[in-house]
């Protein structure tokens, strides 16, 4: 008895120094394979040759609660405030208060190019920009943009919102964006190399430039054939093509920077005001041509209703 109870612990002591020898070679193995985990860093973007644009697609946001700048939002103890959002169009509804949006850029080209970041969309009041250099510590280039800054106030003279940067090659930048709008807040940002920017700029201008010649070209005939013949169906037909080219000229930024630039009521209300007036223009146009009120029943009251 005493033989068989010498021999269990002598098995017992073998199998706790076979555990703990492999417990010991799992954690060397942990401690030599595997790096240590890294500290969370922003979303980031990498600036390449090969990626003449990319869209922001990752951010971190924070909803402000009260005015604050670029050097309270970037603090250590705001941290916990910052929400990841994953989308490429970051929508937050109407009288959203203002939005803080984060998120850094590595450029990797192996010379240092001029990049311009495109914010959408055009009516958004006003969109500040600040660069953080995680290498000197500094913060720089505090553009400012928006639908209400004024055209020779913008970052960028342009009916689209534009910040140019450069970021030296090998450097790591942090980008701190505060949206401020009262309508619709949806926020997209593009970044572009200045060359590629310039070429797909210049082909949108004439494809729209083209778009709103026709419309105004068919503007005028229609207006010229109500002028000669006084059928009410050209005169209305052109008012609801002149609202679609008023609508088309404030949702694209064209109006309020090159048109009503100094009206601000105008710049706060043009979208939404034109919007509606085209529609008008469309249900008053319908009623006419099809003489909706000789034929009465369920179409005119829907033509009333709209």
């Amino acid at each position: 008895m005493h033989l068989l109870a010498g021999n269990r612990q002598k098995s017992y002591r073998r199998f706790v120094k076979k555990k703990h020898g492999l417990l010991f070679l799992f954690l060397i193995i942990a401690v030599f394979i595997y790096p240590p985990i890294a500290e969370a860093e922003n979303p980031t973007f990498y600036l390449t040759k090969d990626k003449p644009y990319q869209n922001i697609d990752n951010i971190e946001y924070l909803v402000e609660d009260a005015p604050m700048s670029h050097l309270q939002v970037s603090g250590a103890d705001m941290e916990s405030r910052w929400l990841p959002m994953s989308k490429k169009n970051f929508g937050f509804g109407d009288f959203h208060p203002p939005v803080w949006v984060r998120f850094d850029i590595v450029n990797k080209v192996s010379d240092s190019e001029h990049w311009m970041m495109e914010i959408g969309q055009n009516l958004l009041d006003r969109v500040d920009v600040h660069f953080y250099n995680q290498k000197t510590g500094r913060w720089f280039l505090d553009g400012h943009t928006g639908n209400l800054v004024r055209p020779d106030e913008r970052a960028v003279k342009h009916h689209v919102l534009l910040v140019h940067f450069l970021i030296p090659t090998g450097e790591r930048h942090s980008v701190y964006m505060r949206v401020e709008s009262v309508t619709g807040m949806y926020i997209t940002v593009g970044l572009w190399q200045e060359d590629a920017f310039r070429a797909y700029d210049q082909q949108r201008n004439l494809w729209l430039g083209l778009f709103l010649g026709i419309l105004i070209i068919m503007f005028f005939y229609n207006l010229s054939l109500y002028v000669f013949t006084r059928d009410k169906n050209y005169f209305f037909y052109s008012a609801y093509i002149f609202s679609v080219v008023l609508y088309e000229l404030a949702g694209t930024g064209i109006g309020g920077y090159y048109l009503w630039g100094n009206s601000l009521w105008l710049k706060q209300n043009a979208y939404l005001l034109f919007a509606s007036l085209s529609f008008l223009a469309a249900t008053i146009f319908i009623r006419v041509f099809l003489s909706l009120r000789q034929y009465g029943g369920w179409v005119l009251v829907l033509n009333n209703i709209f």
